[in-house]
């Protein structure tokens, strides 16, 4: 009975729609833009939310700088966040998909930044107290060269 009632409703519904003169539906295409500025700068965003705009590092010094350094070592370390031989979620997920070209345009750019440091005196740390050959605190950066040692100074600057 009400596969009946059904079938009768949809016979009306038809009959009605056949009844209507027909409207005309607008067929004129919608123009939407799905370019995407591909520029290095556009592609380089993603990388200076945590290294920096020139790859000089994050503020806090927990993102490495990668200005300066080897395009090959930069390079390779994309392809290992890439293929899971290195792990750091973040990475992993910016570079899932990346080509080879893609990782050596970047790697390249880094390679040709220069690193700015900080100058000699905000980097030298208070020494006074501490005695001649004494191991420099964690916080302090090394400023001299100890004899014997095959560690340099930061700074010529002795």
């Amino acid at each position: 009975m009400l596969a009946l009632g059904l079938g009768g409703g949809f016979a009306a519904l038809a009959q009605a729609q056949e009844a209507e003169p027909a409207q005309a539906v607008s067929a004129v295409p919608v123009a939407v833009s799905t370019t995407v500025n591909d520029t290095l700068d556009q592609r380089l965003e993603g990388c200076a939310a945590c290294h920096g705009q020139q790859g000089q590092g994050g503020i806090n010094a927990y993102y490495p700088h990668l200005a300066g350094k080897s395009a090959d070592y930069l390079y390779d370390q994309l392809k290992r966040f890439q293929n899971g031989s290195r792990h750091y979620a973040q990475m992993t997920y910016m570079v899932r998909f990346m080509d080879d070209a893609y990782m050596h345009e970047i790697a390249d750019y880094y390679a040709q930044q220069k690193l700015s440091c900080m100058p000699v005196e905000a980097a030298r740390p208070d020494l006074s107290g501490v005695p001649a050959g004494a191991p420099i605190p964690a916080s302090g950066a090394v400023v001299t060269a100890e004899s014997g040692s095959s560690i340099p100074p930061c700074s010529s600057k002795q």
